[in-house]
């Protein structure tokens, strides 16, 4: 049947009547008591009924009429005795009422209903959350029906839900002097594995838990780490100064008076006494060297002997090695000289020689070879000098070394060679500076108990140094037998904080799998933990597997609170009158019911209505059309109660409108800022925007208040403007990187540090909606840093998670998430954050934002060029003010029962719609 074409005009109206049966009035009696209280007694009543007295004050006392029929009941103290005129008696059969005794949710989802009492055919109704269920009765005494719900029995939430760890936060169980400034912190608590940070004075200490009996800690730090010796300035060259006479004063600084320096420039030593302790000077002669300070080396190898062969035939032969090619050798063996010219090889010679017997010190070998040598040094007069020498053959590779210097050069002619060398200014890099001063050191450390010997060496006699322990300066003299001591207080034992880190186990979410289960998602807690859950006293025990993520199944049946039921009986008055020709509207004891299926069962008179404005759909009869021609085009119109706001490049204005007319204009200075539009916000709390202050924005609230969140908003393109949405009963202003992240009490505007995480960004999309909540839970499109993936996540205080691999943009509200524009996963994509499950709905090409309430959504098309709207939650779509070409819509908004659409481009106008929300 189809409903809305039925005539609601039909409708009649039946009220029931209670029935009262009274007992005869003969026989009545009535006693005062000396306690204020009244007996009341009578016959004739009907046996096994219910009788109920009435009393003057309105109190009543109630019995079980007797076999004979009679009755008395005793009532509660009254103010004075009541005569019998001014008693009521009612009487009741029991069998005819029925009474609901219990309702239970059995483990596969349905209503278990147990009762007694009745008629038989009598129709007993009840009203859970809203929903009717009908029973007929078969007139038994005890009954028991299975009902299916009409919607799933209300489910568990996580604030249902107590989870319970058997985690023991980490403690400190005693703090022990080491005798050498640490301390040994012992602690509890924690579990093997746990990376725990010990804060002892401020300072931080890593400890990891490696046994179930505790940990340990050495914080602080050991005396000779504590203690700060004076530094010690090395001397070191300050500059080289060329004196234009073939010297060069070198002066330098750090040392102590009376440091014996040693300095040497290019080969020579100078030694000197500081004078001071910041200068010293010395002067070096850098004049054309005399013959004597050179030195000249060859890498000729004298001849030698390698070995002596016994020939066997009265000869020696004499093997050798060194020399060169043109060398002649005197091999003199027993005083009888042989020559020998190495001509062509070098390097090797051999001599056969008669000797009955040759030994290594019967031979001496001699060579013609003349060792290089200076013959003279001149002076070129353009800072260089060469010196020619003689002596070597050609090839010879000579190292001359000239004041410390060697230069290696190699012949090209025998008995003949040159080296010409500059008269350089030496650079700070040639002079090398020593001391023999020796820095203050610790030689030992003996601990007394409450203080701290310090022995030391170093440093020179009656010199005046201190050291700092514990911020604390010990002043010292050094005495003449170069040791020193000194006595030092120790640190007081420090304050030690073992910080948790630890979360907690807390619900995410419970999910009824329908099949007599339930599931209950969470997060903390750390893999290991025995973690119980506690639902209206039972408890139910799992293990955590995975840090800070948990998920247990259990069994568990519900009982519905009889006070929640509302029971409803259609008495037998009433037959005839409901049939499937009419529409029937029946009122049963405050409770309205409609009859409109052919079968002649009820549904909800509000199940009714709320499909009529399923059909009835949005009026497009524009309610308040504005015009800006004054300020141009307005990026984004948001509406709370009568007020409205418009955001501008340069301006807010908050106006009220009366008959399409601007009333009570409120211009608000902002900076300029365009192309993105995001500095008016509409969260689950109000709404807010970004007024000028200076050079900076201030967040304030739509009736004016002022918060102290001032931010530099316009120099922020790159990490995109903050997003703002509702995160619990906090607001959370966020942007891309996460470089503003705080939360904010929507009542008294205060803030605190928001949530900040490194692994995630959130894609900063231009004007789309790059973030948004839904029931007071964030969502936001984000790219993982590590992988460079896509995806939507959940994020709230303790963490993220990823809901969907993809990219896209978002709306959600009352339990629905929609993603659209995702590309390969399709063009809209819903998710029930009940369950987490996704569904893939209909393309719908291009769509650029949107809000949803509940089945209700409403889209802005891509380009811009009209609406999409869905009553039964993306199944079927309906396109309004649907303009191909042209792109006049910038934004849409919804508040309360209308729709807010900010247009351009064409007459600049502000339209609002009105909308039957479901």
């Amino acid at each position: 049947m189809n409903i809305i074409q039925r005539s609601l005009l039909s409708l009649r109206k039946f009220r029931t009547a209670v029935k009262k049966v009274f007992g005869p009035p003969g026989g009545l009696w009535l006693t005062c008591n000396v306690d204020s209280t009244a007996t009341v007694g009578g016959t004739g009543a009907t046996p096994g009924h219910y009788l109920t007295v009435t009393f003057p004050d309105s109190s009543t006392a109630s019995t079980i009429v007797g076999a004979s029929g009679a009755w008395s009941v005793t009532s509660a103290q009254l103010a004075s005795c009541p005569s019998p005129d001014d008693l009521s008696v009612s009487t009741s059969n029991p069998a005819n009422t029925a009474v609901i005794d219990s309702i239970t949710v059995t483990p596969d989802g349905k209503y278990f209903v147990q009762g007694h009492g009745g008629r038989d055919k009598d129709t007993i109704s009840f009203t859970i959350d809203d929903e009717t269920y009908t029973l007929i009765l078969d007139g038994s005494s005890v009954w028991f029906f299975t009902v299916e719900p009409k919607v799933p029995p209300k489910d568990l939430e996580p604030g249902d839900i107590d989870p319970v760890t058997d985690y023991v936060p980490p403690y400190v169980i005693s703090i022990e002097d080491q005798g050498d400034g640490t301390h040994l912190v012992t602690g509890g608590g924690g579990k093997v594995g746990d990376k725990l940070t010990v804060v002892a004075d401020g300072v931080e200490y890593e400890v990891t838990v490696t046994g179930a009996d505790g940990w340990t800690a050495i914080v602080g730090e050991k005396i000779e780490d504590g203690i700060e010796v004076p530094g010690y300035v090395a001397p070191y060259v300050i500059s080289i100064t060329d004196n234009l006479d073939s010297t060069f004063t070198v002066v330098g600084g750090g040392g102590r008076a009376g440091d014996r320096l040693t300095v040497t420039i290019n080969g020579q030593e100078k030694l000197l006494v500081t004078n001071t302790d910041s200068s010293w000077s010395v002067i070096v002669d850098m004049s054309v060297p005399g013959q004597e300070e050179v030195d000249v080396g060859s890498d000729y190898i004298p001849p030698y002997v390698t070995e002596i062969i016994d020939n066997l035939d009265g000869t020696h032969t004499v093997n050798g090695a060194g020399g060169k090619a043109g060398d002649t050798l005197t091999v003199t063996i027993k005083e009888v000289d042989y020559t020998i010219s190495l001509i062509t090889t070098g390097d090797t010679w051999s001599v056969t020689v008669t000797e009955e017997t040759v030994d290594e010190e019967d031979v001496d070998v001699g060579s013609d070879y003349i060792h290089p040598y200076v013959i003279s040094i001149t002076d070129n007069g353009n800072s260089t000098y060469t010196i020619i020498g003689a002596g070597g053959r050609a090839g010879d590779v000579l190292t001359v070394t000239v004041e410390g210097r060697q230069h290696s050069i190699t012949t090209t002619a025998d008995d003949a060679w040159s080296l010409t060398l500059d008269l350089s200014t030496p650079a700070p890099g040639d002079v090398d500076v020593g001391t023999d001063y020796v820095q203050p050191y610790i030689i030992s450390i003996t601990d007394n108990g409450q203080t701290f010997t310090v022995l030391g060496g170093g440093g020179r006699p009656d010199e005046v140094f201190s050291i700092t322990y514990d911020t604390v300066i010990y002043p010292i003299t050094i005495p003449a037998e170069g040791t020193w001591t000194v006595e030092v207080t120790k640190k007081a034992p420090p304050v030690v904080e073992v910080p948790d880190t630890y979360v907690q186990p807390y619900v995410i979410s419970v999910t009824n799998n329908f099949d007599g289960t339930y599931t209950v998602i969470g997060g903390g807690g750390r893999a290991g933990d025995l973690i119980s859950i506690s639902i209206d006293g039972n408890l139910f025990q799992a293990e955590i597997l995975t840090d800070n993520s948990w998920e247990i199944t259990f069994e568990f049946t519900r009982t519905v609170d009889l006070e929640d039921v509302v029971v409803i009986v259609r008495p037998d008055e009433l037959d005839g009158f409901v049939t499937a020709a009419d529409a029937v509207y029946a009122d049963y004891d405050v409770a309205e019911f409609v009859e409109c299926a052919d079968d002649g069962s009820y549904i909800s008179w509000e199940a009714f209505v709320e499909h009529l404005k399923s059909i009835v759909g949005i009026d497009t009869t524009a309610l308040d059309t504005v015009n800006f021609d004054a300020y141009g085009a307005a990026k984004k119109v948001l509406r709370s109660g009568e007020r409205y706001i418009a955001a501008f490049d340069e301006v807010y204005l908050i106006f009220g409108v009366v008959d399409n007319v601007v009333v009570d204009v409120q211009t608000i200075e902002k900076n300029y800022m365009t192309g993105r539009d995001c500095d008016v916000f509409r969260t689950e709390h109000g709404i807010y925007y970004f007024k000028k202050d200076g050079v900076l924005d201030r967040l304030t609230r739509l009736d004016g208040a002022e918060s102290d969140v001032v931010l530099d908003i316009t120099s922020r393109w790159d990490t995109g403007l903050p997003a703002l949405v509702t995160l619990g009963d906090r607001e959370w202003l966020v942007n891309a990187d996460f470089s503003i992240s705080y939360l904010i009490d929507p009542l008294t505007l205060e803030h605190t540090q928001g949530p900040v995480f490194s692994e995630i960004e959130i894609v900063h999309q231009g004007t789309l909606n790059e973030a948004v909540s839904a029931d007071g839970r964030v969502f936001a499109v984000c790219r993982h840093k590590v992988s460079g993936y896509y995806g939507i996540y959940e994020l709230n205080s303790g963490g993220f998670i990823q809901l969907l691999s993809a990219s896209g943009n978002l709306a959600g509200g009352n339990g629905s998430l929609y993603v659209f524009n995702t590309g390969g996963v399709g063009d809209l994509v819903k998710i029930d954050l009940a369950t987490g499950q996704q569904k893939t709905l209909a393309s719908q090409g291009g769509i650029v934002s949107g809000f949803v309430f509940g089945d209700f959504g409403v889209f802005l098309r891509g380009n811009r060029e009209g609406l999409l709207v869905t009553y039964d939650a993306g199944e079927t779509f309906e396109d309004l003010l649907h303009t191909p070409g042209f792109s006049g819509l910038k934004h849409i908004d919804c508040d309360g029962d209308r729709i807010i659409i900010t247009k351009q481009w064409d007459t600049y106008t502000l339209q609002t719609y009105n909308l039957i929300k479901l």
